[in-house]
């Protein structure tokens, strides 16, 4: 899991290279999205997963923060009560205008 924070901060965090798309559609490639298996380690990776998104919220860089709301939505059908929580704990680190989007993916609109 560390090796996914490390490549959103160490990649998508730097303003020089142009991976704009990849962060923001890195969860719609990602094998998991918070459905299927529901054991306990399943959840215990989703929450974690969900902890990564969570810290990607308070990122300065724009993309990085509309990918974890991305990613957010995806989860929302799994665990929405969850990503309700943490979109609503993080709405004041969002920058203005990505709270319409933040408000669509808290829903699990992500489109």
């Amino acid at each position: 899991m560390n090796n996914i924070f490390c490549f959103f901060e160490n990649q998508c965090n730097d303003s020089t290279i142009n991976l704009n798309y990849v962060c923001k559609m890195w969860w719609d490639f990602f094998p998991r999205h918070g459905t299927g298996t529901r054991n306990d380690s399943m959840k215990k990776i989703d929450l974690e997963i969900m902890k990564i998104m969570q810290n990607l919220l308070k990122y300065k860089n724009n993309h990085c923060i509309e990918s974890a709301l991305h990613g957010l939505g995806h989860w929302h059908v799994g665990y929405p009560n969850e990503v309700k929580e943490i979109i609503e704990n993080n709405i004041k680190f969002l920058p203005e205008e990505l709270l319409e989007y933040a408000e669509k993916c808290k829903n699990g609109i992500i489109l």
